[in-house]
């Protein structure tokens, strides 16, 4: 629900609501794009001259306060992790025999550093973040943890994600044969 204060301190007396978020963060500002409706109703019928007169006006200054809204968990990665094709977003995961496996996700919003996953992935999946040019789906892997890079990126990155990206899922795995 949205509510108004208007530039005197009182609240609006009309509630909106939220119809639009956009899926993109302005990195040089940190923000997300929104839009919502709310009513403005007349309060006086329009005059000789034929002005109409409403409580809010064009170019007036409100604070916005955006009531009963619940923040979204979902689990963080590192972008690099994140490939793509032509049937959508997926990850390279350990499996329980230790076997690069496939798996197809859902991505939310998300930075340059962190992608946010909304399904496809459970807490404590092991997601292979290095060495992807070398693994292919069923091949056997060592896993191990991600490098330092990897991880000092995903929390740099922490601060500018909007979801909470507290959750993650990461590591690295390299082909059996391969050493790091």
């Amino acid at each position: 629900m949205i509510r108004l204060r208007l530039p005197d301190g009182r609240t609006y007396g009309q509630s909106g609501k939220l119809n639009f978020v956009d899926n993109t963060i302005a990195q040089n500002t940190d923000t997300i794009t929104v839009r919502g409706e709310i009513a403005n109703p007349i309060l006086r019928a329009p005059s000789a001259a034929g002005v109409t007169v409403h409580e809010l006006t064009d170019g007036e200054f409100v604070t916005v306060v955006l009531e009963g809204v619940q923040p979204v968990e979902v689990l963080a990665i590192p972008r690099s992790a994140v490939l793509s094709d032509q049937r959508g977003d997926y990850v390279l995961t350990v499996g329980p025999d230790n076997k690069a496996e496939q798996r197809r996700i859902q991505l939310g919003q998300s930075t340059p550093t962190i992608a946010a996953v909304i399904s496809g992935l459970a807490a404590g999946d092991q997601v292979i973040a290095e060495g992807l040019q070398r693994v292919r789906p069923g091949q056997p892997v060592s896993p191990g943890p991600a490098s330092p890079m990897i991880l000092s990126s995903m929390k740099a990155g922490a601060a500018d994600a909007a979801p909470r990206a507290d959750r993650g899922a990461s590591g690295k795995a390299l082909p059996a044969d391969t050493k790091p």
